[in-house]
């Protein structure tokens, strides 16, 4: 086995390690079960392109409801695989690492809204960060600010050497979009970065890792995100919808 490939097999066993501390009885009495708010988006398989959200919400206690029409959603040039977030080890398909092209599937909570500005004239429930020309994200897996975004106007040990602009990023895809928790801190080095809900390019484009849609779309997303809610993101191959209604309760 060469240097390369022990290092990839070392990434997985880690990521299945953390992913497994996660047991399906945490998940259940957790995050999870106290969500009144699911993004889920399905696609048709692991090596899908597209995929369709749909918005649900419930009251506590009561079952999922669908709320408004499908949203169709492009993913990583490479499809899906499985990321760090609040699922356990799934036991099969492939797994996310940093630099693949693919979007992460498993349960995730949102965080803030970002962009260079809120929606014009629509109140946004969630935590609103405005992006600078000196807001990054840090992709380089060897800093020891891999996938946090940050202010680098005022750091001045910069120890990454590859990070995403988020201003200027792909001529403004990130002009608005919502954070997605995946890999949170301490984050697992090569485990996959800077995963966005954000602007598609077009309806035949694709992410490095993202979910990307229309402006419009993400707009009517971001809107109706309330954090008292606890909203999450559920995506995964249809394939998958069933085993993680049973085990997880979602829609």
């Amino acid at each position: 086995m060469n240097i390369v490939s022990l290092s990839r097999a070392v990434l997985f066993v880690c990521i299945f390690v953390l992913a497994s501390t996660v047991s399906r009885a945490q998940v259940q009495d957790g995050p999870v079960s106290r969500s009144r708010q699911t993004l889920l988006v399905l696609a048709d398989g692991w090596d899908s392109r597209r995929g369709e959200m749909r918005l649900y919400e419930r009251v506590p206690g009561g079952p999922w409801k669908q709320s408004g029409s499908p949203i169709p959603v492009v993913l990583g040039y490479n499809g899906l695989a499985w990321g760090l977030g609040l699922q356990g080890d799934p036991g099969s398909g492939p797994v996310k690492r940093e630099g693949d092209g693919r979007s992460v599937a498993g349960i995730y909570r949102l965080g803030p809204v970002f962009g260079a500005d809120p929606p014009q004239g629509r109140k946004l429930k969630m935590p609103f960060r405005r992006i600078t020309e000196s807001v990054e994200c840090v992709d380089d897996p060897g800093s020891s600010r891999y996938n946090v975004m940050l202010d680098a106007s005022g750091i001045a040990d910069k120890d990454w050497r590859s990070s995403e602009t988020m201003f200027r990023f792909h001529d403004g895809e990130y002009r608005l979009g919502v954070e997605v928790e995946h890999n949170p801190p301490p984050a697992v080095p090569g485990g996959g970065s800077c995963i966005f809900l954000h602007v598609w390019r077009s309806p035949t484009s694709r992410t490095s890792g993202c979910t990307a849609m229309s402006q419009e779309d993400l707009e009517r997303v971001t809107v109706w995100l309330d954090p008292d809610k606890l909203p999450l993101l559920a995506q995964y191959p249809e394939s998958w919808r069933e085993r993680f209604a049973r085990a997880y309760g979602l829609p």
